[in-house]
Formats: structure tokens, C-alpha cells, sequence
């Protein structure tokens, strides 16, 4: 069984007065990930980094851990959001 993670970051965009999710994009590791909400956040741009730890032979995956975020609007978070 082995495992991979997956390294995704979200960012949102302003539109027809409301945020957007953008196409989520995989980056290549945790730091890239970090880096990328931090330079988000210098232009005050929502975002969320995590990663997610997946089988792929099973398909099963686990919960996503939440690496970095930044403003991120309360309609994307879910009730079960600790931000």
C-alpha cells in the first residue's frame, strides 16, 4: 500500500460581485503551497493550501489538512471549519 500526497492550493477570485473558487491547482510540495497563499495574501487575495494523503489502489483517502490560508470566504469553509 502506497501511499501519495497531493499538495493543492485554491485560490478565489472576485466576480460579478461575489467570490469564486478558480480551478484548483496541485503544486509540487508543502512549501510551494505555503509560499503561494503567502504571496496571495501580499496582493489580499483569498486562498487555501492542503494536502491530502491518498491510496491509490484503494481509492481511500484520508481527511485534508489544511496547510495555509488566507481570508477565506465563510461560504467555502463548511460547518466543520476552524479558522
Amino acid at each position: 500500500m502506497a501511499l501519495t500526497t497531493y499538495y493543492v492550493l485554491q485560490e478565489f477570485e472576485f466576480a460579478k460581485r461575489r467570490w469564486r473558487p478558480k480551478l484548483p491547482r496541485q503544486v509540487q510540495d508543502r512549501g510551494v503551497a505555503e509560499r503561494a497563499v503567502a504571496r496571495l495574501r501580499s496582493l489580499n487575495q483569498p486562498a487555501l493550501a492542503f494536502s491530502r494523503v491518498i491510496d491509490p489502489e484503494t481509492g481511500e483517502c484520508e481527511d485534508p489538512e489544511i496547510i495555509a490560508s488566507f481570508n477565506v470566504p465563510p461560504e467555502f469553509l463548511g460547518e466543520t471549519a476552524e479558522f
